[in-house]
């Protein structure tokens, strides 16, 4: 025990701290417990520590263990209400045991016995650690907010390729000219999703439009539609023409 060191950070009842304290003067390993207390910034101690252990009989979802995560110290904790989906059904981000005084025993005996486990743990803690970050979760709570929320949407019809010789712009000229448009709105229009539609069947390169979309928390809709989706292949379709064919193609409003 002379190479372990736990650190107790909570509010102790002094009846609780004193049998604990007794305890562990009882069995000679006072020197490897620290009573803390309660600090409104524990974050200083957990980042350093090794392991961080939840021993919790239950919980709602547990602040502590996931602010562990964030500052990239793996957790050991009891089987209770949302650790599974914080640490994985089989131990993927943390070590999971049975909720009982033997099963938190078992726990540390393993992560003592397998310093390996240490290396590895850590890693996940570091990935699992980041969906808890300010940012993503910022992030999580505006897809939220959004969904339930009316989106502006700007539907865009496109004839790259004209379906008669009627265009005083080459289709060279105008796939330039959709590309330019569709970012120009995305950068400077507060519409939440722009859905582009074309109707002659030209291989339309989204990557990039995608890639600046995403940068902005916008998306972007592209559905492609082939002459042959149209009666007449020899004159274009209007525009409510293309709207219907491409709704009908995908649900963009689920």
């Amino acid at each position: 025990m002379k190479d372990i060191n736990i650190i107790s950070i909570s509010w102790e009842k002094e009846k609780n701290k004193k049998k604990i304290q007794s305890y562990l003067d009882k069995n000679q390993i006072a020197d490897s417990f620290t009573f803390l207390g309660y600090d409104t910034n524990p974050y200083k101690y957990v980042a350093r520590c090794d392991w961080f252990i939840c021993p919790s009989f239950e919980e709602g979802f547990s602040t502590a263990a996931t602010e562990a995560l964030v500052v990239g110290t793996p957790v050991v904790t009891t089987l209770c209400s949302g650790m599974k989906e914080m640490l994985g059904e089989n131990n993927e981000y943390g070590i999971i045991v049975e909720n009982s005084s033997e099963g938190v025993y078992e726990g540390l005996k393993e992560v003592v016995s397998k310093p390996e486990l240490l290396e590895s743990y850590t890693k996940q803690a570091e990935i699992r650690g980041e969906k808890f970050s300010m940012q993503d979760t910022w992030m999580q709570w505006k897809i939220c907010l959004r969904r339930y929320q009316m989106k502006k949407i700007l539907l865009m019809t496109g004839t790259i390729k004209p379906f008669a010789d009627v265009s005083y712009k080459d289709p060279k000229t105008r796939y330039m000219e959709y590309q330019k448009n569709i970012k120009r709105y995305i950068k400077e229009s507060n519409f939440d999703i722009i859905i582009f539609t074309e109707n002659s069947g030209v291989d339309f390169k989204i990557d990039e439009i995608e890639s600046e979309a995403e940068k902005l928390d916008k998306i972007f809709e592209y559905i492609p539609l082939k002459r042959s989706d149209f009666e007449n292949e020899n004159m274009s379709s209007g525009d409510a023409i293309i709207v219907k064919q491409a709704l009908e193609k995908k649900q963009i409003f689920e």
